[in-house]
């Protein structure tokens, strides 16, 4: 347990240092806990890294903020790196992130493009979006978006005939969902395409005064609970997806304001493994005057068996999931019938 623990720190401390090289960040916040404190932390780690790592890397961490509902500039940001895109289509946001990397000199140095709110992007431009952000494959992009608002809830367009600015519901856009029910919500499509998922919660100590049915009761009515909403104390809970498709999800408490991390609890989708079979084997044990394990050579046997069904998953399912069966010399057949084919 102690070496889970070590590695999940490990994890969460390259995670926030961009040693973990990750395409896409995605940061879940609400109205009651937002991902200021988090942000700010990421933004710090990554800083305080290239001035370490000055002298001996040549290739630092290069910080670009997108600002939808961000007023003032992160001190650690550049102000030619800050970029107000609340009034900005597609196509400016674009011009401009192609200015400031086109400016850096290398194309394909490393970057953290920071979206401080995903919430103003509109569910058909989504795509869009992420490929002008992804502008090289040294790209982390970090998105944060707020739970308390609905599925791409408020959107801010810009109309270029008379460049005034409309803020839009969407009931519009779920309109247009009707129409395609089988299309994903914009939520959904983030947590898809993203690799690492935090989601930002109010943290529960024993200090607390609060307790999660209160606060999901607050969450329900909009309401901001006093002296609890918004602390540089607070709970995330890590979704690290590996390349195998598997994810792991760790729960910690950060405390910002004296740069500690606590871990919560751990959980690996995949404890079925190794592990898992040997807590198995060791509940069943002494239970039976028979033996309910099995053993690593019927494992490997049981491993080795072609099941039929495997053979639909081929070439994309392109056989529509028909069952293979092949007809074997030594199975029994039905002499009197006629259609029959033994071989």
């Amino acid at each position: 347990m102690a070496s889970t623990s070590s590695n999940s720190l490990v994890l969460l401390n390259r995670i926030l240092t961009l040693k973990e090289q990750t395409p896409f960040i995605l940061v879940l916040d609400n109205i009651i806990q937002s991902s200021y404190s988090l942000t700010r932390e990421v933004i710090r780690r990554v800083s305080e890294g290239n001035n370490s790592s000055s002298n001996n890397n040549n290739n630092p961490v290069e910080i670009i903020y997108l600002s939808f509902e961000t007023v003032n500039r992160p001190k650690l940001i550049k102000p030619l790196n800050f970029i107000d895109c609340l009034n900005l289509s597609l196509a400016q946001i674009k011009e401009k992130l192609e200015t400031r990397v086109e400016s850096g000199g290398n194309p394909n140095k490393r970057r953290l493009i920071i979206v401080d709110s995903f919430n103003y992007i509109n569910q058909d431009d989504l795509n869009n979006f992420i490929s002008i952000l992804s502008v090289s494959n040294m790209t982390t992009i970090y998105g944060v978006y707020n739970l308390s608002l609905p599925s791409s809830g408020l959107i801010h367009t810009t109309h270029a005939n008379n460049n005034t600015n409309t803020t839009t519901n969407k009931n519009n856009n779920n309109n247009n969902n009707n129409n395609n029910p089988n299309k994903p919500n914009f939520l959904s499509i983030l947590k898809f395409i993203s690799t690492i998922i935090f989601e930002v919660k109010v943290a529960q100590t024993k200090d607390s005064t609060i307790d999660e049915e209160e606060i999901d009761e607050f969450f329900r009515k909009f309401e901001l609970p006093l002296h609890h909403s918004n602390k540089k104390l607070f709970e995330i809970e890590l979704n690290y997806r590996r390349k195998s498709g598997r994810s792991l999800v760790y729960k910690y408490i950060m405390d910002c304001e004296n740069d500690k991390i606590e871990i919560k609890n751990s959980n690996e989708d995949d404890n079925y493994g190794d592990s898992g079979d040997n807590d198995n084997d060791s509940l069943l044990k002494n239970l039976t005057t028979f033996n309910l394990t099995t053993t690593s050579r019927q494992k490997l046997a049981k491993d080795q068996v072609e099941l039929p069904y495997l053979q639909a998953q081929q070439s994309m399912g392109s056989i529509a999931g028909a069952i293979v069966y092949e007809f074997e010399k030594d199975d029994d057949y039905d002499e009197e019938d006629p259609y029959e084919d033994p071989f």
